[in-house]
């Protein structure tokens, strides 16, 4: 696994997560695992700002040669949010021939995870939003910021025109970009050690 990183908070996001490709030893070859996914249309792209022009233009590319093959994910790529099944239920370990009959429309996995907040927080009567309310707000007071892709090439991070996720889902139900078509905005981290205190440098 390796990461381009300026600085120790860049090795992980605010949620812990390891920010980095994967690489992986098939026959001889290096095989980045990341890429991989995305080619064989089993991984949409999604595109941080932290992410350079390269690293971004590397996966629009694959992404586009797996849109055009209607690759698995390509194939039931949802336009609108269907309504949230709360009888699903994870697998348990084995448990494989569920996999048989998970069909249906898939939505960008950032726009899924946070349908599933509102959901669960409407269901249980902690919100009276609607969706298209709670996106524009952000599930913690703060809103999600993103950029369209061509902006972003062009004009970087710092130039280009910062936006509203809300923006891109109309009504709440209708999706209105493509997985490829954004760039999110990435939230500071900070890395600290085992003293508390944080760590600013190699």
């Amino acid at each position: 696994m390796f990461t381009h990183v300026d600085a120790p908070n860049e090795v992980f996001d605010t949620y812990g997560r390891l920010v980095g490709d994967i690489e992986v030893t098939v026959g001889g070859h290096k095989v980045d695992v990341n890429h991989w996914l995305v080619e064989q249309g089993f991984a949409y792209p999604t595109f941080y700002s932290s992410m350079n022009g390269d690293e971004i233009k590397a996966f629009l590319a694959l992404a586009k040669t797996a849109r055009t093959k209607k690759l698995p994910v390509w194939k039931t790529l949802a336009k609108t949010i269907p309504a949230f099944d709360f009888d699903l239920r994870e697998p348990k370990a084995n448990e494989t021939a569920v996999l048989a009959t998970d069909k249906g429309p898939v939505i960008l996995p950032k726009l899924y995870r946070r349908n599933t907040n509102w959901s669960a927080r409407k269901k249980a009567k902690i919100t009276s939003q609607n969706f298209q309310k709670f996106l524009s707000e952000g599930s913690g007071g703060k809103p999600d910021t993103c950029y369209e892709i061509d902006d972003f090439l062009k004009n970087g991070v710092h130039s280009a025109r910062p936006r509203n996720f809300a923006e891109f889902v109309e009504g709440g139900k209708t999706i209105k970009f493509q997985p490829e078509g954004l760039v999110f905005g990435e939230a500071p981290s900070m890395l600290v050690g085992a003293d508390g205190k944080p760590i600013k440098a190699f």
